[in-house]
């Protein structure tokens, strides 16, 4: 599946800028859908329709993109939208996999595109693969250099014998060519702060916060 071009606007500014993004078609087995074109645009001060998670993770987009906070752009997708698909993918599927938003720093040095995503699982999946850094927040983390994830619990639902009962928000980096030898812990670091924020936000808009036991700040330590 190959998504298409969306126009990009500044989040801390009022010039606006364009931006094409080819969106990857599926990742580990399930099929990335577009994000939904009915979506508003950002408007400043938020990123991808929510201020408190551009908040939390605009210092660590500066550490994995080389690039400036107020060049940071999204899609026009919103945290709200997701989780709507969550909530309604959940009462029907035993998993699923979607797009949250795409962020993007078109002047950055680095990295100048994230894909931040959900997948719903019938169950917490399996160990995960050794580039990971295990932690403990929700069911799960883990943190590399160029990408993270939280797991959370999310059982309550309207059709209990066929929700999925865990969900998992990536953030993934596009641009690193080879690893970086000298910076591995603060993109680690980096990234998992930006899964943790979308976590815990995600966790709150579909209803399972409580039960997700996302901490408030995230966890660093292994």
């Amino acid at each position: 599946m190959a998504g298409t071009g969306r126009k990009y606007r500044r989040l801390c500014g009022a010039l606006s800028v364009s931006l094409l993004f080819v969106i990857a078609g599926c990742h580990d087995g399930g099929e990335r859908r577009d994000v939904n074109q009915s979506e508003p645009a950002p408007t400043a001060g938020q990123l991808c329709g929510d201020d408190l998670v551009l908040a939390k993770t605009s210092a660590a987009l500066e550490v994995i993109t080389g690039g400036k906070r107020e060049d940071i752009v999204d899609d026009g997708a919103t945290l709200a939208g997701a989780a709507r698909d969550i909530k309604v993918r959940r009462n029907s599927v035993l998993s699923d996999i979607g797009d949250v938003c795409h962020i993007a720093v078109p002047s950055a040095p680095r990295v100048r595109r994230l894909n931040v995503f959900w997948q719903l699982l019938p169950k917490n999946s399996d160990e995960p693969a050794p580039k990971y850094t295990t932690l403990r927040m929700g069911e799960g983390a883990g943190a590399a250099w160029d990408e993270a994830y939280v797991t959370f619990l999310c059982s309550a639902s309207t059709a209990p014998h066929v929700s999925p009962a865990y969900v998992s928000v990536y953030v993934e980096s596009r641009g690193f060519s080879t690893e970086p030898r000298d910076d591995v812990k603060n993109l680690s670091n980096a990234h998992l702060t930006v899964a943790h924020a979308f976590s815990l936000a995600i966790a709150k808009e579909v209803g399972c916060a409580e039960e997700a036991r996302i901490p408030a700040e995230p966890v660093l330590i292994p």
